[in-house]
Parts: structure tokens; C-alpha cells; sequence
């Protein structure tokens, strides 16, 4: 794992570091699933999964990722599904094309960790240093 969980007074926060956007993109996702379920999520039968695509858009960074982000809360909160195996096939500064297989869960078997609401702009950072990309962003629970 890349990231790690940041302390706050009333939200939790996410730090991610990679090597290029995409990553540190994909592995927001990862870090969200792994605070959702507690854990990270490998499905043993993951080559007999279906495969889905996802287009999102956004006016910048900034709003790419919350918007990517709340994308993969409403795949998890609404559809019962985990996006396993995720890349991005697609980016720019303004929309990300992803590709992944649909883990479908019911919470008998996969119960929620942690109830996450929304991420939100709310101490979002993005910053591009020497060959890394940091992400840091807040879930609201």
C-alpha cells in the first residue's frame, strides 16, 4: 500500500504518493475501498468477474478526483459493487477513463467497516514534485 489514514478532529483523511497521476489516482481508490471495508479486497475468482468501464469527468484535478471518488462510493453504497482490478486506461487533467471487474457484495458477507458519506474538497491537496504526485483528501463520515 501507498497511502496512509491522516488524524483530523472530525474527518479522516487520506495521503497518497505515486510516481504519476494515474497512480496516485488508482490508488486513492484502493486506499477508499481499504476504509470502507477495513481491509483490502481480492475476490478469488476475479478472472471470472465482468468487466465495466467508467468515464468521469471534471474541471480540474481537483474536482476530477472527489468526483472519481464519490463515483466509486455510489458503485460501493448503491450497487453493491467493488471495483477490483481498476486502471485507468484514460486521463487528463479534466476526465478519466477507467477500466475494472465488478466484485458484487452483500453485507452478510462483506459487511461496511466505515459508513463514508462523501470525499470533499474540504483540505483537499494536490501536488506535483519531482517525479511524485501527493494526494491528500478527507471523507466525510
Amino acid at each position: 500500500m501507498s497511502f496512509k489514514f491522516l488524524e483530523h478532529t472530525s474527518d479522516i483523511g487520506v495521503q497518497v504518493i505515486a510516481n504519476s497521476y494515474e497512480n496516485a489516482f488508482e490508488e486513492s481508490v484502493e486506499a477508499l475501498i481499504y476504509l470502507v471495508f477495513g481491509k483490502k479486497i481480492d475476490a478469488d475468482n476475479s478472472q471470472n468477474l465482468a468487466s465495466d468501464e467508467m468515464r468521469i469527468s471534471g474541471e480540474d484535478y481537483h474536482s476530477l478526483i472527489v468526483n472519481y471518488l464519490n463515483e466509486i462510493l455510489f458503485l460501493i453504497d448503491a450497487e453493491k459493487i467493488v471495483p477490483l482490478q481498476l486502471k485507468i486506461i484514460q486521463f487528463n487533467s479534466k476526465f478519466i477513463h477507467s477500466r475494472f471487474k465488478r466484485f458484487h457484495f452483500n453485507l452478510d458477507e462483506l459487511p461496511i467497516n466505515l459508513y463514508v458519506k462523501a470525499v470533499t474538497f474540504h483540505q483537499l491537496r494536490i501536488v506535483e514534485e519531482k517525479e511524485k504526485v501527493l494526494i491528500e483528501y478527507f471523507v466525510d463520515v
